[in-house]
């Protein structure tokens, strides 16, 4: 008598195997997944980061008038609760770091990058005949020629950009 076919056994080896293959190929194309996701949110906070210091360093450039300050020790304009380097610019702007970086105007506060959690102001200026680059300190901005800024990021890293200012 011929057997046509595949007895239970044979079934349900094959169905197992099968099974532990399907499995394998899951687990490998969640974790693919995951990285991606990982890499788009990455390069998504580095351009949110790049586009705010890039609107910082405008207000910078156009306005001309611009200081830190440590909202624990006063500052010209409302900064809010905030801790930490504030870049006043004019008499009614400052961006600060609260809970991310923030934009404060007049007495309102909005948070513009929520991945911010330091902000750094750095400046060249002619000191006895040579450049000292250091942080920004009151009465730097008539005497900076750059001005750079720095944002350190949640996840670790920092972004940076510069800008000549014009005598």
């Amino acid at each position: 008598m011929k057997m046509r076919g595949m007895t239970l056994v044979e079934l349900v080896v094959g169905l197992a195997v099968a099974s532990t293959v399907a499995a394998v190929v899951l687990v490998g194309s969640a974790a693919v997944a995951t990285q991606v996701r990982r890499g788009f949110a990455s390069s998504g906070a580095t351009e949110s980061a790049d586009a705010a210091l890039a609107a910082m360093l405008a207000d910078v450039r156009r306005d001309g008038e611009w200081s830190t300050c440590l909202p624990a020790r006063g500052c010209p304009v409302y900064v809010g609760g905030a801790y930490g380097m504030a870049l006043v610019v004019g008499r009614q702007r400052a961006w600060t770091i609260q809970d991310g970086l923030r934009l404060c105007a007049g007495r309102h506060c909005e948070r513009v990058f929520e991945g911010a959690t330091a902000l750094q102001v750095l400046v060249d200026t002619d000191v006895d005949g040579g450049i000292r680059h250091d942080e920004a300190r009151r009465g730097d901005a008539s005497r900076a020629r750059l001005v750079e800024l720095r944002l350190s990021l949640r996840d670790g890293t920092s972004r940076s950009r510069w800008a000549w200012i014009p005598p």
